[in-house]
C-alpha cells in the first residue's frame, strides 16, 4: 500500500477495441496549474521525497544517516516507511507533546531492504530508534524514559510528561516499563488484538469461532482493569495530568477503537460498560498532536485485513464531508502535488481492463484525480473538466466512466494515514472519491 511512492508505469491489459475514432490526450491542461495556485497556501507541513519510499512525508525530513554519524547536539528519530508501526507512533506522539526539537528519517525494514548499518547498530533491527547525544537508542518506552532523563538533566529542552514529585515519577516510569508486558502490564493491547483477530498472531483462528467467548471475556477483563485504573484520577487521563502513560497506551487503544466495530461489532468509543475508557478515547482524540500522528479507521481496518490476514470486516462508512474545509484542502493539496505518482499507481495496480488505449486510460485517470481535487477544494468541477484533460468521442463515455469509477474506488482503499496525509484529510479524500465515482456515468454517459 504505497499510494504516494514512486511507481513504474505499466500499461493495463487492453480488451478488443471497437472501431471508433482515436482520442487524443491534451498536452499541459491548465486545470492543474489552477489547482496548484489555489492550494499553494495549504501545501505545507509535508515534503515530497523524489525517488524515496514513501515519497510523501508528514514534514521535511533528513536523509537516512547512520546513528554514529549524527552530531551529538542533534536528536534524530528513525521511523518506519509505512507509518503503520504503533511503537513509532508512540514515540512520534511523545516528541510532539514534549516539544523536543528533532529531525526524523525513514528506514525501510522490510525483508531484503533493511540497511546493513541499521542492523549493525540496532539489535532488534526494528523501528523506532533514536540518536540522542551521539548514541543509538531503541525500544519506544526505553527511548521515552531516556528523553525524560535528558529533560531532567538539562541536556534537552522541552516539557516533561512525568508527574512533579519524585515518588510519582518513579512509579510512572516503572509502569511505563511494564506497559507492553502481557503478563505484568494492563494487557489491554494483547488481549484486544487476540480477540479482534480470533487467535494469537501466528495461529490460525478456529473456523467455528468456538474460542471467541473466552477471548471476549479476557478482553473485557483487561478493559475492566483499565476502567478501574482511569477512575482513580479526577480527569480523563491515567494520571492527574496527561502523561507518558497516555502516550504509551494510545496506539493500542486507537487500533482497538477502529477495528472492534468492524471485526466484532463492538464500539469502544461509546461503550456504556466502560465510560471512563470512552472518555479517555474522546480526550485523547481531541489533542492536536494525536490528530497529527493518528490513522483513520479506514486505514487501520484495511491494514488488519490486508497485512495481518484478518477477514470478515466491512470498511467503516465515510465520515461527514467538509469539502473546502481545512482537512479537505490538505487532502486536495497533497493529491495535486503527488498526482503523477498516484495516477501511475492506479494504472499499475488497479487491474483495470478497458477498450481505451493505455495513453487515453491514463488521461482519464488524471481527469478523475482532478475531479476529486476540485471537489475537495470546495468548488466541484463540471463535466467540461474531463474534456480539458482528454478528448473522448461520445461513444467512449461509458468506457471512460468505468475507468473513473474503478480508479477512485481503488484510490479510496489505497490512501493511508498518517503516511500520505492526516487522518482527517484521508476521511475527506475517501468521501470525495466516493462522490465522484458514484457520479461518473452521470457525467460521461454510457452506451
Amino acid at each position: 500500500m504505497l499510494l504516494f511512492a514512486a511507481t513504474v508505469l505499466r500499461s493495463p491489459a487492453a480488451a478488443p477495441r471497437m472501431a471508433v475514432a482515436e482520442p487524443t490526450v491534451v498536452a499541459e491542461p491548465p486545470v492543474w496549474g489552477q489547482l496548484e495556485s489555489k492550494l499553494a497556501p495549504v501545501a505545507t507541513g509535508f515534503t515530497v521525497r523524489q525517488g524515496l519510499v514513501p515519497s510523501s512525508a508528514p514534514r521535511a525530513t533528513v536523509e537516512p544517516l547512520p546513528h554514529g554519524e549524527v552530531v551529538p547536539e542533534s536528536v534524530v528519530f528513525y521511523r518506519d516507511t509505512n507509518a503503520w508501526c504503533p511503537f513509532c507512533e508512540r514515540l512520534w506522539l511523545y516528541l510532539l507533546e514534549s516539544g523536543i526539537q528533532h529531525d526524523q528519517t525513514f528506514v525501510d525494514i522490510s525483508p531484503g531492504k533493511k540497511p546493513e548499518w541499521y542492523k549493525e547498530v540496532i539489535p532488534t533491527g526494528q523501528t523506532p530508534s533514536l540518536s540522542l547525544g551521539g548514541k543509538a537508542l531503541w525500544e519506544s518506552n526505553d527511548i521515552i524514559a531516556a528523553l525524560e532523563a535528558a529533560l531532567s538533566s538539562g541536556e534537552l529542552s522541552g516539557t516533561s510528561l512525568l508527574p512533579a514529585s519524585a515518588p510519582a515519577r518513579a512509579r510512572v516510569l516503572a509502569e511505563l516499563k511494564s506497559l507492553d508486558n502481557p503478563e505484568q502490564g494492563l494487557k489491554i493491547g494483547s488481549a484486544g488484538y487476540i480477540y479482534m483477530r480470533g487467535a494469537r498472531f501466528g495461529e490460525q483462528p478456529p473456523k467455528d469461532g468456538a474460542n471467541l467467548p473466552a477471548l471476549r471475556e479476557a478482553f473485557y477483563e483487561s478493559l475492566q482493569a483499565l476502567e478501574t485504573r482511569l477512575r482513580f484520577t479526577p480527569g480523563p487521563y491515567l494520571e492527574e495530568a496527561f502523561s507518558v502513560l497516555d502516550i504509551a497506551l494510545w496506539p493500542s487503544l486507537e487500533r482497538m477503537a477502529a477495528g472492534l466495530p468492524a471485526f466484532r461489532s463492538y464500539d469502544l468509543r461509546s461503550c456504556a460498560e466502560f465510560p471512563a475508557v470512552a472518555a479517555w478515547l474522546k480526550a485523547m482524540g481531541e489533542r492536536p498532536a494525536v490528530r497529527v500522528v493518528s490513522s483513520d479507521d479506514g486505514t487501520l481496518v484495511r491494514l488488519f485485513s490486508r497485512v495481518f490476514g484478518m477477514g470478515g470486516a466491512a470498511p467503516p462508512p465515510d465520515g461527514p464531508t467538509h469539502f473546502g474545509g481545512e482537512a479537505a484542502m490538505e487532502a486536495a493539496a497533497k493529491l495535486v502535488r503527488n498526482r503523477a505518482r498516484v495516477a501511475a499507481d492506479i494504472l499499475e495496480h488497479a487491474a483495470m481492463s478497458s477498450r481505451l488505449t493505455p495513453e487515453t486510460t491514463l488521461g482519464v485517470i488524471d481527469a478523475s484525480l482532478a475531479l476529486v481535487a476540485s471537489r475537495l477544494s470546495g468548488e466541484p468541477a463540471d463535466s467540461s473538466l474531463v474534456a480539458s484533460l482528454v478528448n473522448l468521442p461520445k461513444e467512449d463515455g461509458g468506457a471512460a466512466a468505468s475507468i473513473v469509477s474503478s480508479s477512485l474506488s481503488f484510490l479510496r482503499t489505497r490512501v493511508s494515514a498518517p503516511r500520505d496525509m492526516s487522518a482527517a484529510a484521508a476521511v475527506q479524500l475517501r468521501a470525495a472519491c466516493a462522490v465522484e465515482a458514484a457520479t461518473a456515468y452521470d457525467r460521461l454517459g454510457y452506451t
